[in-house]
């Protein structure tokens, strides 16, 4: 069926290059720039991929002159070729008969055109490469896509403002991964698995402006005559919500207030999921998420369009400051460890909300029920709290001294906070103990991993070293070679107190025999005469018997079934 040639001058590949690719045709640009730096490594990890592929011959000079036995896989081959070769173009589109003289012949060419309408479109004798790709909207929304999990969904999962180039937030939890496992098996469908990425995402800009977009570009701003105690206009589009609550890290001082406090009042809440916000999350993850996306919000930026000549007087009082715009959630309020945002003054856990005994609104410390916890960060600065079922599979391996990565489980939880579920998927995470991190299996995106204890809690931790047959021993007992001379001379609970006192400062010790040097910078034990070191080990202590029943549990409660 197939009349013309495929002239390859080299094997086929997708990276960019100012030579020649191989193709007979004119005015095609092969420069592709790609804007966003910190998805580098996912451009690179994709193009390894495609040539990995081999979806066509890659022998040099290979010729695709001869008809194959089976017309369908003719015409796969034709339809993947014709893709990738309108994506060498810069408009991604070319005429029919530039196509013709390069591989397909015109009876080939239409019924590819009309078998595809979701992928070509035709105008003027061109070919436009056009894939007929989505955002799912129900991912965006607070309720999150039901139909991932069976595979039915056959929407983009991924943040629309970053296909645009607007968004920078690399904690987005709307996502900024094109090629998840869900995002695959979707540009599959549309033969758009061998396209360089940066391509890809030309590709995808072009086809998402022509999709409206559900989502409301204006800033959000405060209703100035609500706030007065009334609004005239039926048709307001402001946020009608307590402005003193808000600026009060939701602690409305009147008892009369007659304004909205609840995001999800049916007025309030699509007013925020008009602008991207989640309302299916807690309170202050909402109130965190408005401040952070709008932080003019609680400045001068209020509405006087609807404003009322009858408002009255606000019903509500003024408050003397409002939250810093540049870190509007750190330490307002006090941190639950089932809200996302984890940021805290002192990263330890209040020792008396084990028992929701705390009662301060702004406590300094985490409340959990647990007397550990685990965080993580793409920063530095910005903490997220991970689910229970993560914390506790976490701790479990940690407090284990032969552990040093384990998987982390996906948040099982129904409370999970939707943005971690978001964050964390259609990825394989592996959390490494030496480097506290969690870095993802389908591509080099990490996060920054931490572990919080109880305040003034002393004895928390034990120390380990390497012994001759390669088991970890705590120091101040004897080793599995059952050598009594080489017991160190001080326990562990010894060096954990120097180490709080002195984390930097090394630290010596003797047994009978030897000298030593411990090195906390480093890890390791050094003897002082002949040089040689063996690596040591900072754990947890075991927990308390009231969390060992969780910490043993079985491995469904924390991969499920």
């Amino acid at each position: 069926m197939m009349s013309g040639k495929w002239r390859q001058s080299k094997p086929y590949h997708t990276e960019s290059s100012s030579e020649d690719d191989g193709f007979e045709y004119q005015g095609a640009s092969n420069h592709y720039q790609d804007s966003d730096s910190q998805d580098s490594s996912e451009d690179e990890a994709y193009s390894q991929k495609v040539r990995d592929r081999s979806s066509f011959d890659q022998r040099p000079n290979a010729s695709f002159d001869q008809e194959s036995d089976d017309d369908e896989d003719d015409q796969g081959t034709d339809l993947d070729w014709l893709v990738y070769f309108l994506s060498k173009f810069p408009d991604f589109q070319s005429s029919m008969l530039t196509i013709i003289k390069n591989k397909i012949d015109l009876k080939v060419l239409e019924a590819i055109i009309a078998d595809n309408p979701h992928i070509f479109q035709t105008a003027d004798e061109t070919v436009l490469l056009r894939p007929q790709l989505k955002i799912c909207a129900w991912y965006l929304s607070s309720r999150g896509c039901s139909a991932k999990a069976s595979r039915t969904c056959s929407d983009m999962h991924i943040c629309p403002q970053y296909i645009c180039g607007s968004c920078r937030d690399s904690s987005c939890p709307k996502g900024h991964q094109l090629l998840t496992k869900h995002n695959s098996r979707v540009l599959k469908t549309f033969h758009l698995n061998d396209i360089d990425l940066s391509v890809l995402r030309k590709i995808l800009k072009i086809s998402l402006a022509e999709v409206n977009s559900n989502e409301d570009q204006e800033p959000l701003i405060m209703c100035e005559s609500y706030n007065k105690g009334k609004c005239s206009n039926r048709n307001c589009k402001h946020f009608h919500f307590c402005e003193y609550h808000l600026k009060s890290n939701l602690s409305c001082r009147n008892r009369n207030c007659i304004l909205n406090h609840d995001f999800n009042d049916s007025d309030c809440k699509r007013t925020l999921e008009n602008k991207g916000i989640d309302t299916n999350e807690t309170p202050k993850d909402i109130m965190i998420e408005i401040l952070k996306a709008f932080p003019g919000l609680l400045g001068k930026q209020t509405s006087s369009k609807s404003q009322s000549p009858d408002s009255s007087r606000s019903p509500s009082p003024t408050p003397r400051q409002n939250p810093k715009p540049n870190q509007p959630y750190r330490g307002i309020m006090t941190t639950e460890a089932s809200e996302f945002y984890g940021n805290i003054p002192k990263p330890e856990i209040c020792n008396r909300s084990l028992k929701n005994r705390c009662k301060s609104l702004k406590c300094p410390r985490l409340h959990s029920d647990l007397p550990f916890h685990w965080q993580i960060s793409h920063d530095g600065n910005d903490w997220f709290n991970l689910s229970k079922n993560q914390v506790l599979h976490l701790e479990k391996q940690y407090c284990d001294p032969n552990i040093d990565k384990t998987e982390l489980p996906e948040p099982k939880s129904k409370n999970a906070p939707q943005k971690l579920v978001r964050l964390l998927s259609d990825c394989d995470w592996e959390a490494d103990f030496k480097k506290m991190e969690v870095k993802s299996r389908n591509s080099r995106t990490s996060y920054i991993l931490r572990d919080l204890r109880l305040e003034n809690e002393a004895d928390t931790f034990t120390w380990y070293f390497l012994d001759g047959n390669s088991t970890w021993v705590q120091y101040g007992e004897v080793d599995t070679t059952q050598r009594a001379f080489l017991k160190s001379k001080i326990s562990s609970h010894e060096i954990e107190q120097h180490y709080i006192q002195n984390p930097r400062s090394p630290m010596t010790f003797k047994n009978d025999l030897f000298s030593y040097e411990l090195d906390f910078i480093h890890m390791t034990q050094t003897n002082t005469s002949t040089k040689s070191t063996r690596p040591v080990k900072r754990r947890p202590v075991p927990h308390k018997q009231s969390f060992l029943s969780m910490i043993a549990a079985p491995a469904s409660y924390f991969f499920g079934q």
